[in-house]
């Protein structure tokens, strides 16, 4: 058992169970916390910019706000965003908007999501629940290490200039908080790392990072093809892992240093590539997406490794969090944002009256406006 790291995830337990027990009740109770969160949204920005646009201080309720306020897509706010990012206040939400952060998807060109604190908090509350659950459901989870996926910092590109920040420089900044303050506690990877533009030197650092973790207890990742790429990566560069390991390395960009683990390499030298599970055996879960273009590599990462838990995860983006695995099931995140969904007829529901079997796209609104 690694000490730091099981104070560290005991304490995020901790502070979880609170939230743990209000996402619970609130799952019984979907119309009135959603009501709420929509009318605390509409008091808070109703002297915005966009607020005053859309008469938000004489919204009374879901049916006024679907009615008077059109759902939009990206290029729609654009040139609201673009306002924020040359540093306008109270544009579309009263409160300040600290960061935008970068999302473009899985093609087209960069967008900004304005991220407040209230949208920070949104999604601490969504990942205390979950995470919570996972302790509850696996107590040896507590005791060691965990595998956050950072996400490498892109080539630059050409950018406007903002007088807002564009990125976090970490991504367990998403959290904030003493979240992000217990979960860097546990983490394999250092920051540092995702200043690594170059894949197959992001990949060799981050997989000498995890070898030298023998208690690595979870993995989480975007998509399993990465964790496959990982895996696949780790076979064709074995020899020059360990010998990194046995030595250790000192980069100077970014500065990054590896201290050597002469023991840590003799004993994976005798247990070799092929199995994860001997590489890592306090593992005891994956959380990966599993749905859509993840369902045939989710079921390879479960043949690469028997006997963990391989869970898929909720509906996730830089945008929202949508839905989160709890148990056996993906609920939605009801005491996170406003959803809601609009039918193969282009008809808008809210989330308490969804009709079983039916197909809906989302419809989000969140506290970074």
């Amino acid at each position: 058992m690694n000490a730091g790291a099981a104070f560290a995830n005991t304490s995020w337990l901790a502070a979880g169970i609170p939230e743990w027990l209000r996402f619970r009740r609130a799952t019984s109770n979907v119309e009135a916390v959603q009501r709420r969160l929509l009318g605390n949204y509409l008091s808070r920005n109703a002297t915005t910019e966009f607020g005053q646009a859309h008469d938000f201080s004489g919204l009374t309720s879901w049916e006024d706000y679907a009615e008077r306020v059109p759902i939009r897509t990206y290029d729609d706010f654009h040139p609201w965003i673009e306002r924020i990012a040359q540093g306008e206040h109270n544009v579309m939400t009263s409160e300040k908007v600290a960061m935008l952060e970068p999302s473009s998807g899985s093609s087209g060109p960069e967008k900004w999501v304005p991220y407040t604190r209230t949208l920070q908090a949104e999604y601490r509350r969504a990942v205390a629940a979950w995470m919570a659950q996972n302790f509850i459901d696996s107590p040896g989870l507590l005791g060691g290490r965990a595998y956050w996926s950072l996400t490498p910092q892109p080539p630059k590109r050409e950018r406007a200039q903002t007088r807002v920040p564009v990125g976090f420089d970490d991504d367990s900044a998403y959290l904030g908080g003493l979240a992000q303050r217990l979960v860097n506690l546990t983490l394999v990877t250092k920051p540092e790392l995702r200043k690594i533009r170059d894949m197959e030197r992001f990949r060799q650092i981050t997989l000498l990072m995890l070898l030298r973790c023998p208690d690595l207890r979870l993995v989480s990742v975007w998509h399993p093809s990465y964790l496959l790429l990982l895996l696949a990566h780790l076979r064709r560069h074995w020899s020059s892992l360990l010998e990194d390991l046995h030595a250790g390395i000192d980069l100077s960009e970014p500065q990054l240093q590896i201290s050597a683990d002469p023991a840590r390499a003799r004993e994976l030298d005798r247990s070799g590539p092929d199995d994860p599970t001997a590489i890592w055996p306090s593992l005891r879960l994956i959380s990966c997406w599993g749905d859509a273009h993840a369902a045939g590599p989710i079921e390879d990462v479960r043949s690469s490794f028997p006997g963990v838990t391989v869970q898929p995860k909720g509906l996730v983006a830089t945008e929202a969090f949508a839905t989160l695995p709890f148990g056996a099931y993906r609920p939605l995140a009801v005491r996170s944002h406003f959803f809601e969904f609009m039918d193969e007829h282009g008809v808008v529901h809210p989330s308490w009256s969804l009709q079983q079997d039916e197909s809906y796209s989302i419809v989000v609104t969140t506290g970074g406006g």
